[in-house]
């Protein structure tokens, strides 16, 4: 009688065990899943859909103006960006006040502070910069006309520009940066510039090439087949004429933006 009554406690025992054990369990998964919830955005990714960048030195036609991003600049450290515009007023209205904001994909509006605001010119810093953000996007708005509507630029945290540290400047100071990063993006398109020159000149030295064999090979063919071979020639020695015009333009090109360099410098050397 004993030994059925202690299989029964047995089973009993074996039951809670049972029970207790799904509890544990259940709040392990629970919290464990709670925790995964509300601090996934510390460690997850975040750079899976951040795609959108807007290029730099690009117009923009908005409103009757023309708007171009010339940098945004990122510093981890200071968890600060700096984006600086150009702004050319079309329609001269006098209507130079604009109004800046910037938000994040997850985080949503964020610190924006104009550092310098001229009529054609600004600086803007984006302060308190999520560390893992994803997509970044900086508006700009004209809060003396309504119907203006609203533009956007774009970046994100595979394509921003690093940098160690961002300085706030005086006036004078945004001048020479904005004077060196011109530079750099004229000196940048030259470099491009000499690339297309060469790309063409292999393809007049290819071109030239296939005419000699075709030149060479008019002593075995009859007279419909010269006349072929001499249109073919004739063709690839338009097409020569035609990169030689591009060769040109592109050379013309070249000197703009070397003058346009020059011209830069000496404003820099009067800045001091």
């Amino acid at each position: 009688m004993k030994k059925k009554r202690s299989g029964k406690f047995k089973d009993l025992a074996n039951r809670k065990g049972t029970k207790n054990l799904f509890f544990v369990l259940f709040f392990f998964f629970f919290i464990g899943g709670y925790l995964l919830f509300f601090t996934s955005r510390y460690w997850m990714q975040t750079s899976g859909g951040a795609k959108r960048l807007s290029p730099l030195n690009q117009e923009i036609d908005w409103n009757d103006r023309k708007v171009r991003l010339l940098r945004w600049e990122y510093s981890p450290d200071q968890k600060l960006m700096e984006v600086e515009l150009a702004i050319t007023n079309t329609a001269f209205d006098g209507m130079d006040k604009y109004q800046y904001s910037a938000w994040e994909s997850r985080k949503g509006e964020l610190n924006v502070k104009p550092v310098l605001e001229d009529s054609d010119w600004a600086v803007v810093q984006i302060r308190d910069v999520p560390e893992r953000f994803g997509e970044i996007s900086f508006r700009m708005e004209m809060p003396e006309d309504e119907n203006a509507g609203m533009i956007r630029m774009y970046t994100n945290i595979n394509d921003v520009e690093y940098t160690d540290r961002i300085d706030t400047k005086d006036k004078k100071g945004y001048q020479k940066q904005r004077f060196q990063t011109e530079i750099t993006a004229y000196e940048t398109e030259i470099e491009d510039l000499k690339k297309e020159i060469r790309k063409s000149e292999k393809q007049i030295g290819t071109i030239t090439k296939e005419i000699e064999d075709m030149e060479a090979k008019k002593e075995y063919q009859t007279d419909e087949q010269k006349e072929n071979t001499d249109k073919l020639i004739s063709e690839a020695l338009e097409k020569i004429d035609t990169l030689k015009e591009t060769i040109a333009g592109t050379y013309a090109d070249i000197e703009e933006q070397e003058e346009r360099i020059t011209n830069i410098k000496q404003q820099l050397e009067k800045l001091g």
